[in-house]
């Protein structure tokens, strides 16, 4: 099964093959790619690519990498709508309004189709700085597959959390029950969240299982 790590973009802007290739020798990434043009343009030594396929430095392919505008796309907008739904599977409940928002204000979808090679943790780390300057280039926003949601800034705002309930409370909102056992505060990976608190982002430091219940549950 396909593995896909997104960018999706509130602007129009398309960084593409020679801004890319500036940016991996600029920062000394380790990435080159190869750029792979529609089947009539083969011949033609000046036709933009259609796809970046991306090697580490051992010439490992570890990722494809699209580029779509919703303007041209035929799946983008179905695409992005599914996303939606995704959302109100994702905790903390206080941040789905945002995401939607910024989800139904997609323009483009830079989509990282990653391969074996590319989970590794120098080529993820690779993969992870591209993906996040197109995120800073373009004011957007990263989503992986199973996995994460984060704002403009990089900071993990929603997460599909595995063994959470998500109860109706009742009074049209959501009640999360988080049981976490004290032997296993320290078995989660560090990130930095952050939670949308009175129309701000307030960061907040997920460093152990307690913090991690706490950001589900929208706790500061």
């Amino acid at each position: 099964m396909s593995f896909f790590y997104r960018v999706f973009t509130p602007t129009e802007k398309s960084i593409w093959a020679n801004e890319i290739e500036a940016f991996l020798e600029k920062e000394n990434v380790g990435l080159t790619f190869y750029g792979v043009v529609e089947e009539e343009s083969v011949d033609d030594l000046d036709a933009a690519p259609v796809e970046l396929l991306l090697f580490d430095p051992d010439e490992n392919q570890i990722a494809s990498l699209v580029y779509d505008s919703l303007d041209d796309s035929a799946f983008l907008a179905d695409e992005i709508e599914e996303f939606q739904d995704c959302v109100d599977e994702m905790l903390p409940v206080c941040n789905r309004e945002w995401a939607h928002e910024k989800l139904a204000k997609t323009k483009g979808c830079y989509c990282f189709t990653v391969f074996d090679a590319g989970f590794g943790p120098a080529n993820w780390d690779r993969l992870a700085t591209l993906a996040c300057w197109l995120r800073e280039e373009t004011n957007g926003i990263e989503q992986s597959d199973g996995g994460q949601i984060t704002n403009e800034s990089g900071e993990v705002i929603l997460v599909v959390p595995d063994d959470v309930d998500v109860e109706d409370d009742g009074e049209g909102g959501d009640q999360t029950s988080v049981d976490v056992a004290a032997d296993e505060q320290d078995d989660v990976d560090d990130f930095v969240a952050a939670l949308r608190i009175d129309g701000t982002w307030v960061e907040k430091n997920v460093d152990s299982e307690e913090a991690f219940a706490e950001f589900l549950r929208g706790e500061p």
